[in-house]
């Protein structure tokens, strides 16, 4: 309003503050009292309808007490003895008329009529089962309205074909009982056909004095003043409304000649609504008073329009003639002339007003001139001052600029600000433009999108001012590494809140560089991994049987060969799972003898490369799946295998070393009276060719026979006893009984036992899994061997025995035996036996399932079981060295394996 005259905007005031609320006021009056005379008209229509009602409801009870009545007449029974009925229906059709009814009719108990008020001389008629005559039958007395068929009214005796498509009755029944009254021996059936009487809407009409209508469905029954009834608006739909929802319905239309209509259901005896009453009146006498309303409220806003406009013109005269002329001197004094002065003289607050603005004007001249003063002098101040900012503004920025340090600020947009070191750029070299850029994009690598989000939400938190910053400044992004030019770069970042006011304002972020650092721990932590590996390589020789030593050096560089050669395989045929799994088989027996050796780096290196060839083995993964940090899976065990190799040569030189020979490869050193000989098994096979050649070559009986004795002795130098390894068992079962928390004792009994070398290694590994097994599932933990009466201590017994044709070797436990239904269960679970098959199975096949691959009983995998890997290696090795395996198991009891092997006669053995 600041572009109107101020007499317009008192007109626009005027017409805001008094004119429209005045109008509203009278509107809203008028609707309300509007609606509220409306309302007091159909409470007082709700009000005659519930009189109507009840005058409805009391001739509904006339009729009962009329079928009361006949009910309790006695000598009715003479109608049923003596054939009375035309008679009495003369006599009813003259009493009809007085009680207002259309039609009595008696019937006996089989529905047949014997009397009736209408055409008193057909009887014999039988009328149709209804409500009221079953409960009559039962002894009960009813009444209410229904709508009746037409067919039911004719076998009653009334005509039907001037009463329309639906007829509605009131109607009751009544018991009728023999003289002494303690039989029912016929019913009375009453009837008040409200089509054709006018009765009940008369009655209605004399108490109330109302246009009155009953309806079945949307057709009209009866009504008083048909005339008045029938122009109603939408009648049919309001009538179905009320009949279909059973509840009251009202309408009205209040102006000239409107009308008033209420419309109330009618129910049949079950309660189910079949019509409806409706009361329509004229309007007229609620339309005069509203009207008188409705002039009285405009003649109250016409009186204050008129005193609001007198009350404007005082107000335009007293004060703004006064404000006129205050107007014109603040637009000279606004041209600098601040000596003018105002003339106006009253004594009331305009006059005061125009004093005070002369007074005001004297200071204000004398303020303009000290104040032009005083900018002269703040101008040289603020040039001196903008001088100092600029000198210390561009001496931080040369700080920021030289300072080995990423500096940025995060403002609440959760930005980088546009003052930063220049250092940001050494630090992140794939950003060309830092200020304006989210936190996350610059400090987080790009391709990290979960780390960014993270850091995302980090600063959210921060800038939220949610979070006390002790609790999460700990938490947020303090360690970032980056890589650009093919170099991996470590920044570690320092947070800083900046508050004004204890409100936090912005995050100050220092970035260093920690690379170099960085490296230096890592070159220091793989010195310290090579040096402890060193010492567990020495320890393992030290404490244990070198030669046995240097038999698992070789055998797990045979058995890695293998395997990088498998592997090789398995990536050109990543589909192959037979590679997958000799390759797993190979590094389980490796895992399994580095714990022997305590060769334990080794073993945990086995036992990663076991994880993930049991993924590939399960389908859960392939070579190409990223396990982490990107890293697939071909590329995991081919860095393992580059660790246990980089082992396993650590351990060949220091076994130089420790032997005095470095020059020497294992098992070749020279002998001399300290150390034993150590001859490769090739040397003797070429030592054994040799002499074959030789028996070739030369005659006579005593020759041939000296070079076969030369033969059975370097025979003989390849066996190895299997007694050798008796150390490493005890070593083996003392660490995994520990694991397990169980005691046990392993004994060794019987003959003494030769094998050739390479039989020798792999029956040491089957050994090894019997033991172990026998260890973690056989043997029972102390609480339990002690509940079953054992002895605490469980008992393991390797007992060997040699025959002329076979070498026998038995494991035996007294642990709790083989439950061949839990093995059954789980080779079914696993899917390595159907349950077809499972229902032919003898117990001791069910037993022999344990040595079928992939078959476990354990429910986790861990480093000693679960994998699904074990007895069915030692079945192949056996297999492989022309025995057999069985096994003897009785539940509680304990389990033996026997492991029979043919025996060794002659050198032709030597490499089977």
């Amino acid at each position: 309003m600041k572009m109107f005259k101020l007499s317009t905007q008192l007109n626009i005031a005027f017409f805001i503050a008094l004119f429209i609320p005045i109008t509203l006021a009278t509107l809203f009056s008028i609707v309300y009292y509007n609606a509220k005379i409306k309302n007091e008209a159909l409470n007082k229509i709700s009000s005659e309808l519930k009189v109507a009602s009840i005058i409805y409801d009391n001739a509904i009870v006339e009729m009962k007490n009329i079928a009361k009545t006949y009910s309790q007449e006695k000598a009715l029974t003479a109608l049923f003895v003596f054939n009375l009925g035309e008679k009495l229906g003369i006599e009813l059709a003259k009493l009809a008329p007085t009680y207002k009814v259309n039609t009595i009719v008696f019937m006996d108990t089989n529905y047949k009529v014997v009397a009736r008020s209408s055409d008193p001389k057909k009887l014999g008629d039988i009328i149709p089962e209804n409500i009221y005559i079953k409960k009559a039958f039962t002894g009960e007395i009813t009444s209410g309205t229904e709508l009746v068929p037409p067919k039911e009214l004719e076998q009653e005796g009334i005509h039907t074909e001037s009463l329309g498509p639906y007829i509605m009755s009131m109607t009751s029944a009544a018991p009728v009982y023999d003289r002494k009254q303690e039989n029912i021996v016929g019913a009375v059936l009453i009837r008040r056909i409200l089509n054709a009487n006018e009765a009940v809407i008369q009655k209605i009409d004399d108490v109330i004095g109302k246009s009155m209508a009953l309806f079945a469905y949307d057709t009209m029954i009866v009504s008083k003043f048909y005339e008045d009834v029938l122009p109603i608006h939408k009648m049919p739909s309001h009538i179905l409304e009320t009949i279909n929802q059973g509840q009251s319905f009202e309408e009205s239309l209040i102006r000239r000649h409107g009308y008033l209509v209420k419309y109330q259901p009618v129910f049949n005896i079950d309660n189910t609504p079949i019509g409806a009453m409706m009361i329509k009146c004229s309007a007229n006498e609620y339309l005069e008073t509203m009207i008188t309303a409705i002039l009285s409220l405009i003649g109250i806003a016409f009186i204050g329009f008129l005193l609001s406009f007198i009350i404007k013109l005082v107000i335009q005269r007293r004060i703004l003639r006064p404000i006129k002329i205050l107007t014109q001197g603040m637009e000279v004094i606004s041209q600098g002339q601040y000596e003018y002065e105002i003339q106006f003289v009253s004594r009331d607050e305009m006059g005061f007003l125009a004093s005070s603005f002369n007074t005001m004007t004297k200071q204000l001249d004398y303020s303009h001139k000290e104040l032009k003063k005083y900018s002269e002098e703040l101008e040289k101040r603020v040039q001196e001052r903008t001088e100092e900012l600029t000198k210390s503004r561009s001496e931080m920025r040369m700080i920021l600029d030289n300072i080995p340090l990423g500096i940025t600020t995060i403002n609440k947009d959760k930005k980088i600000n546009h003052e930063y070191s220049i250092f940001m750029h050494n630090l992140f070299k794939n950003h060309k433009i830092i200020k304006g850029k989210a936190f996350e994009d610059i400090y987080i690598e790009q391709g990290k999108e979960e780390e960014q989000e993270i850091a995302r939400k980090w600063i959210d938190m921060v800038m939220s001012n949610a979070y006390a910053w002790d609790l999460i400044a700990d938490i947020g992004p303090n360690m970032l590494i980056h890589t650009a030019h093919d170099q991996v770069f470590y920044y570690q970042n320092s947070f800083y809140p900046i508050t004004i006011d204890n409100h936090f304002e912005s995050l100050l972020v220092i970035t260093k560089d920690i690379t170099e650092q960085k490296r230096l721990e890592l070159a220091v932590k793989t010195q310290e991994e090579s040096h402890h590996q060193e010492l567990e390589i020495i320890s393992a020789i030290i404490n244990q049987d070198r030669c046995e030593f240097e038999n698992y050096i070789k055998e797990a560089g045979n058995i890695l060969e293998q395997v990088n050669h498998l592997f090789e395989t398995l990536k050109e045929d990543s589909h192959n799972i037979g590679i997958c799994n000799t390759m797993f088989r190979l590094m389980h027996s490796l895992k399994g003898n580095s714990r022997a050796f305590k060769m334990t780096k080794l073993g945990e290196y086995a036992h990663e490369v076991e994880d993930v060839l049991s993924g590939i083995r399960e389908k859960e993964i392939t070579l190409t799946t990223e396990l982490f940090d990107g890293e697939l899976a071909s590329d995991n065990i081919h860095s393992k295998f580059i660790k246990m190799n980089s082992i396993i040569d650590n351990a060949k030189e220091i076994l130089k070393k420790i032997s005095g020979e470095p020059d020497q490869d294992l098992g070749t050193r020279k002998n001399d009276t300290a150390r034993p000989i150590k001859i490769e098994p090739e040397v003797i096979t070429d030592l054994i060719n040799q002499c074959d050649s030789l028996e070739k070559m030369i005659d006579g009986a005593d020759s041939i026979k000296t070079t076969q004795h030369i033969k059975n002795i370097l025979f003989k130098l390849t066996l190895i006893p299997l007694d050798s390894a008796y150390n490493r068992f005890k070593t083996i079962i003392s660490d995994l009984a520990s694991v397990c928390n169980k005691q046990v004792e392993l004994k060794f009994e019987g003959d003494p036992v030769y094998l050739p070398d390479k039989s020798h290694h792999l029956m040491i590994n089957s050994l090894v899994h019997i033991l172990r097994n026998a260890v973690d599932h056989g043997l029972e933990t102390p609480d339990i061997r002690e509940m079953t009466g054992k002895n605490v201590k469980g008992e393991i017994v390797l007992h060997t025995q040699t025959t002329d044709h076979h070498i026998i070797i038995e494991i035996k436990d007294d642990g709790d035996g083989i439950d061949s239904e839990i093995v059954l269960k789980k080779a079914i679970a696993k899917g390595l036996i159907d349950e077809s098959k499972a229902e032919t199975m003898s117990p001791q096949e069910i037993i022999e399932l344990i040595l079928l691959p992939g078959f476990s009983t354990s429910e986790e995998v861990s480093d000693i079981s679960g994998r699904g890997v074990g007895m069915d290696v030692v079945v192949d090795t056996v297999t492989q060295l022309s025995g057999k395996l069985e096994i003897e198991s009785n539940l509680g009891v304990g389990t033996k394996f026997t492991i029979i092997l043919p025996s060794i006669s002659d050198s032709s053995r030597l490499f089977a």
